[in-house]
């Protein structure tokens, strides 16, 4: 008993890294909408105290948990002048005065990436405190935050001391709770009028006012210099995009309007004229302010909501980033009623068309169109599967969906995979195999790596049947085939549980009592799944009683060794 508890002991990290790593995915996947991606984001900076002009930099790493590849993602990362970051972030002091985007960023299942962020504090940078945020996500889909609306970003604080060169940088900021947009129509909304008697909410923050197709939408953008000298030649850009402008190329209205002077220590105010859609959706307002120099000083979003009937994709993805001949491939989309949140009009009689194309010939490989006789708030998502078997190898396609009716898309959008732009496939498998021996007291277990001579790095876990009680645990590393044999009471049945760091999988094998001189493998009766995005719900629950056992004997253990230290 002693060895096993040493065995224990020694891969008691690898059971609680295990345990946290699950109950966060499968949390984050019972709390997550169905238009969300789950993934994760791990943001890490040197140090938490600088001088101006100092290089600030950081590590990000972002984590895939579903059981589908992530394409063309992206990570968007800002600087802030601020102390906690809080939502409403209307309500917020903050400023953001830089922002970078990192395109481009594919993963497959389980998979996770390194991304190396640098930036040199200005060296007039006043001191104070400051945050770097994060936010990562797909075009219509959420992983961590929402870029668009300052919300639920990964972030860091840290402090900036004064240098010789420190001033006042930034010297001016948006106020965002005076700040709005809003069109001179007023819409009484299915809320009905707000406290204040107006017909429709106020225009500021986030959310984003009601807006008629077509509208002129009237800025005021208030702009507070922050420094005790005069700004001259302040120049404030609204620019309106689609849904989140981080991943817009153009846009589709902009205004500029120049203030001459800003005294110190006070407000000017900028007023901007744009023209809404005639499309309803929701719309970024992009809110940027610079110096004469051009220099970005002030970053902000507002939001503008398009009234009107529509639906919108919230998610399209490919269950593989290779499409194999011969072999089922499956894909999924979401829809979601429009943005429309103001008046909530019901969505009839409308098609969804689908299609996917090899992008290596141009050729039309599936193509499906799918009725859809109503969305609305109640309904909320309506979820698609459309299955494919190609006839030969396709490593470039792109996947396409459009929202129509009555000859007008309400929307579309277009997802591309592209094998070269993904980690290799792992060409690899870890054969596990369990058969009882000498009438049952013995459980031989071999571990082979499929092709063979290859290197193992694995982890397996002996258990009683109950998944109560450890027998013996073990880190396995080695090439090609490890065989262990291991003495157990042969009157009862047992679990193996193998986990692959290679192909992050685990494997359940279910060890029962055999005939006198029969030997059989458990390997046939094996529950295997990834370690993030189970297929099956009895696979999660195996997995978490498997998981509790794992944790409840390890603090039990250490119990045990805490008492005969006191002994002592």
């Amino acid at each position: 008993m002693e060895g096993i508890n040493g065995a224990f002991m020694n891969s008691k990290k690898f059971s609680i890294f295990f345990f946290a790593l699950f109950f966060a995915a499968f949390a984050l996947a019972a709390t997550s909408d169905s238009s969300q991606v789950n993934g994760d984001l791990i943001l890490s900076i040197e140090k938490t105290q600088y001088t101006a002009g100092e290089t600030i930099n950081a590590e990000i790493t972002v984590l895939s948990m579903e059981n589908f590849p992530i394409a063309e993602a992206k990570v968007v990362v800002e600087l802030a002048k601020g102390g906690q970051p809080y939502y409403p972030s209307t309500l917020s002091a903050d400023n953001i005065f830089f922002e970078q985007s990192f395109d481009g960023i594919n993963l497959r299942a389980a998979e996770s990436k390194k991304i190396n962020f640098s930036y040199k504090l200005p060296e007039n940078l006043s001191a104070g405190d400051y945050r770097i945020d994060a936010y990562f996500r797909t075009e219509r889909s959420a992983i961590v935050g929402l870029a668009h609306i300052f919300l639920g970003a990964k972030a860091k604080q840290f402090t900036v001391k004064n240098s010789a060169k420190s001033q006042g940088f930034p010297e001016a900021k948006i106020l965002r709770a005076t700040t709005e947009f809003k069109d001179s129509e007023n819409i009484l909304t299915v809320e009905g009028p707000n406290p204040s008697g107006n017909p429709e909410p106020a225009g500021i923050g986030p959310i984003g006012p009601p807006t008629k197709p077509g509208a002129a939408i009237n800025g005021k953008v208030f702009v507070q210099n922050t420094t005790g000298q005069a700004l001259s030649n302040v120049e404030v850009t609204a620019s309106l995009c689609v849904w989140d402008d981080t991943f817009c190329s153009s846009f589709l209205s902009q205004g500029k309007a120049v203030i001459g002077s800003i005294n110190a220590n006070s407000t000017a105010e900028a007023d901007i004229t744009l023209q809404a859609p005639s499309r309803p959706d929701a719309y970024s307002i992009r809110l940027e302010v610079k110096k004469a120099d051009g220099q970005l000083i002030s970053l902000y979003r507002n939001r503008a909501v398009v009234v009107g009937e529509s639906a919108r994709i919230r998610k399209l993805y490919s269950q593989n980033v290779e499409l194999l001949p011969g072999k089922n491939t499956e894909f999924y989309s979401v829809i979601s009623p429009g943005a429309d949140h103001w008046l909530r009009p019901e969505f009839r009689n409308f098609s969804l068309k689908f299609s996917v194309q090899d992008l290596k010939t141009g050729e039309i490989l599936l193509q499906k169109t799918e009725q859809i006789p109503l969305i609305d708030y109640k309904i909320n998502f309506i979820a698609s599967k459309f299955e494919f078997v190609p006839q030969k190898e396709i490593l470039n396609y792109k996947v396409c969906e459009a929202i129509e009716k009555s000859g007008v898309t309400f929307d579309s959008y277009c997802v591309v995979y592209d094998s070269s732009k993904f980690s290799k496939i792992i060409n690899y498998s870890l054969d596990s195999t369990a058969i009882r021996s000498r009438d049952n007291s013995e459980v031989e277990m071999k571990f082979c790596t499929l092709p063979s001579g290859q290197e193992i790095n694995a982890n397996y876990q002996l258990l009683s049947e109950s998944m109560q009680d450890f027998v013996s645990v073990e880190n396995l590393a080695g090439k090609d085939c490890i065989s262990r044999i291991i003495r157990v009471d042969p009157s009862k049945k047992y679990v193996l549980a193998v986990t692959d760091y290679v192909t992050k999988t685990q494997k359940i094998i279910s060890i029962g009592l055999v005939a006198e001189n029969q030997q059989v493998s458990g390997g046939q009766s094996a529950a295997e799944q990834r370690l993030f995005g189970g297929s099956t719900i009895i696979l999660i629950i195996e997995a978490i009683v498997l998981l509790i056992g794992v944790f409840m004997i390890f603090v039990a253990l250490t119990l045990m060794k805490k008492k005969k230290r006191k002994k002592k």
